[in-house]
């Protein structure tokens, strides 16, 4: 079948041909169940993503157990859902206690040598908004991690499958910038690491652009958890150097009245002047444009999509507020950069 990734996918369910076999094919109309479920679950797709996508997908293409056993099923094979959405976990898979510091990341299920972290949400936090900070990145076009609501032993949570390869870990950036949250002096912080570690110049400038575009986003989706253990360096065993994905996404798109934020410049709490400093390089203003752009209708619908999740309106409302703020605080800082940039070429 050769590599197996989302555009396959679809291909193959709406019928067109890839690589000289149809949906119609013997093959095909045996795995149609099953690049179905793929399709439709965020879950599955997330492993599609991943650099190893096709061991997975191979190994999900021929192991149907893996939908069957992962998750409950009703008799007619579908995946069994409650009645707003969540799918209900086979909690058989649970292997071990979350031994990290996140106070609300209980368990990892481990399933086929994947594992999956499961997170119960603490009051003031949402599903919902995990859900939407989570969709409004990928429309953004940044790299982050896959949430999915579900229900294990009556419980509502959610869960998310680890984007490291087998063989890759994560150096936090507590590891490297110790509890220095100054986004002005982290990204000398990651260059001094990635130097030490052997990383050449251009792949250190892309991994602090990340860090600066990752950045902008929690200021954006008005995070208040984007602390130095919630971003870090993916190391490889070949020597190879990544930034993390956006992760860690339950304390964002809330009013945020109190103005809590880790993250600091100088001796300021101040998210113009952070935004000044982070929009200084092309490709978070990059970032800065597509954000400005992003269409909250589409960000609902393709939760619906992608989720089979319905956002409450007045969750809607809620967060359609805290987004246009920030578009209106991101767009004030535009204007001046701007300004700054004409004034500097009349010299």
């Amino acid at each position: 079948m050769g590599m197996l990734d989302k555009e396959m996918v679809l291909k193959y369910l709406s019928g067109i041909e890839t690589n000289g076999e149809p949906i119609n094919s013997k093959r095909m109309r045996k795995y149609k169940k099953i690049l179905e479920e793929i399709a439709n679950n965020p879950s599955l797709l997330a492993f599609l993503d991943k650099k190893f996508g096709e061991m997975v997908a191979s190994y999900i293409i021929e192991n149907e157990e893996l939908i069957e056993d992962f998750f409950v099923e009703n008799k007619n094979g579908s995946l069994k859902r409650d009645d707003q959405g969540n799918v209900l976990l086979n909690d058989k898979y649970i292997e071990r206690k979350h031994n990290g510091p996140g106070i609300y990341a209980k368990s990892w299920i481990i399933y086929k040598e994947i594992p999956i972290l499961i997170k119960e949400l603490e009051q003031s936090c949402s599903t919902d908004t995990t859900l939407i900070s989570e969709q409004i990145a990928r429309e953004a076009n940044y790299n982050v991690a896959s949430y999915y609501p579900a229900i294990l032993n009556g419980k509502k949570v959610i869960i998310t499958p680890s984007f490291l390869r087998l063989d890759e870990k994560i150096v936090q950036g507590r590891e490297i910038s110790g509890t220095n949250m100054d986004i002005s002096d982290n990204p000398d912080l990651i260059r001094n690491y990635l130097t030490a570690k052997g990383c050449n110049e251009e792949k250190i400038s892309h991994i602090i652009d990340k860090y600066k575009s990752i950045m902008l986003f929690h200021i954006f989706i008005n995070s208040r958890d984007e602390h130095n253990g919630n971003w870090g360096i993916i190391e490889g065993q070949n020597n190879t150097f990544d930034f993390t994905p956006i992760y860690d996404l339950e304390g964002g798109l809330a009013e945020n009245k109190l103005k809590i934020r880790p993250i600091y410049i100088g001796d300021k709490y101040d998210d113009e002047a952070m935004l000044e400093f982070l929009l200084k390089s092309d490709k978070v203003m990059e970032y800065a444009n597509t954000l400005l752009n992003i269409d909250m209708d589409k960000v609902y619908e393709d939760i619906n999509k992608r989720k089979k999740i319905t956002i409450p309106e007045d969750r809607k409302k809620e967060v359609n507020d805290v987004i246009e703020k920030s578009k209106i605080k991101l767009q004030k800082v535009l204007n001046i950069i701007k300004k700054e940039k004409e004034e500097e070429q009349q010299k």
